[in-house]
């Protein structure tokens, strides 16, 4: 995951708190490199044979914009190519498939 991110990385989804309020929730890259390290430890967060789509939406040059969708989620994620040649994710906004589950509970 700290590979393939940059140290810029905005990943936000809206979500609805406790009393039903919207708002934009927004996770960085020290949070995504510790939730990567231990989400799933146990090994029941996927499915078998999980679904994994990835779909190339544009890229021009060295940008580029990519859609991720597996079992329970979407990412729409902007990426960039360093001058060394590595591809960095920079920004991901992301949802449920089922959306009530963006609640607080």
């Amino acid at each position: 995951m700290a590979r393939g991110l940059d140290k810029a990385l905005k990943k936000r989804t809206y979500w609805l708190n406790a009393e039903g309020k919207e708002f934009i929730m927004e996770t960085d890259y020290d949070f995504m490199v510790k939730l990567a390290a231990s989400y799933n430890e146990k090994g029941d967060k996927f499915p078998e044979h999980p679904r994994v789509d990835i779909k190339i939406l544009d890229i021009d040059q060295r940008v580029a914009s990519v859609k991720l969708t597996v079992d329970d989620w979407i990412d729409y994620m902007h990426l960039y190519q360093t001058q060394a040649g590595e591809c960095k994710i920079i920004n991901v906004l992301w949802q449920f498939h089922d959306t009530d589950k963006q609640v607080s509970r």
